[in-house]
């Protein structure tokens, strides 16, 4: 590949917008291009750096993408788009889930939880609502007249902890106590991961009592 001279590029950090100037190499050959220092570092340069990628992910989480953007915008002085805020959510969404299934996968494997913890409850719940959401109308199977689905159904999980009575002797859930796993998958495979959860919160601890 042959420099064909430098190019300006702009990165968004915590402090603001930092332009930088990089070199453009082109290949002869098959005309492929790339820029020093991307050729052989295996990814490309971000535009967003690692700082700023937190914000927008933790922001497009909590928040629909358009009222995410203004909140980075007021509470950070950082302007970025509203699709910008949506790739990069989805992307850490995504490593955020492989680095789950390969914990869940390790308990699943050795059917046991953590050691355990000196304040575990000898009382635990599960619960796992399903419910439906809006979706783009698609070629899914589902119960409209024409056949097609509008929605899929989201399945949501909670782990929880009672150690307390109520005045007419009902278990209360314990503060701070819940842990959550969701996702829009089948039963089976949602059941595993609800599964995964409570031996991470003690299943099999001998001093255990689930219901």
């Amino acid at each position: 590949m042959q420099s064909v001279g430098l190019r300006t590029k702009a990165t968004t950090t915590l402090l603001g917008t930092v332009p930088f100037e990089r070199s453009l190499y082109i290949c002869p050959v098959c005309e492929d291009a790339a820029c020093f220092p991307e050729i052989g570092s295996g990814h490309r340069t971000h535009q967003f750096l690692p700082g700023v990628r937190r914000l927008m992910a933790r922001a497009g989480s909590r928040t629909p993408f358009g009222e995410a953007h203004d909140d980075l915008k007021v509470y950070a002085h950082i302007d970025v788009e509203a699709r910008d805020i949506e790739r990069i959510a989805e992307q850490v969404g995504r490593q955020i889930a492989l680095w789950r299934a390969r914990q869940d996968q390790a308990l699943l494997k050795d059917r046991q939880g953590p050691p355990a913890h000196p304040a575990f409850h000898p009382l635990c719940q599960l619960e796992a609502p399903a419910s439906r959401c809006a979706g783009r109308i698609g070629s899914r199977r589902g119960k409209q007249p024409d056949g097609k689905a509008k929605g899929r159904e989201v399945k949501l999980g909670c782990v929880f902890t009672q150690t307390k009575l109520d005045e007419q002797g009902r278990p209360l859930r314990d503060p701070d106590s819940t842990t959550y796993v969701g996702a829009i998958e089948a039963s089976g495979p949602f059941g595993e991961r609800m599964y995964a959860e409570a031996l991470r919160r003690g299943l099999l601890q001998p001093s255990g009592w689930w219901c």
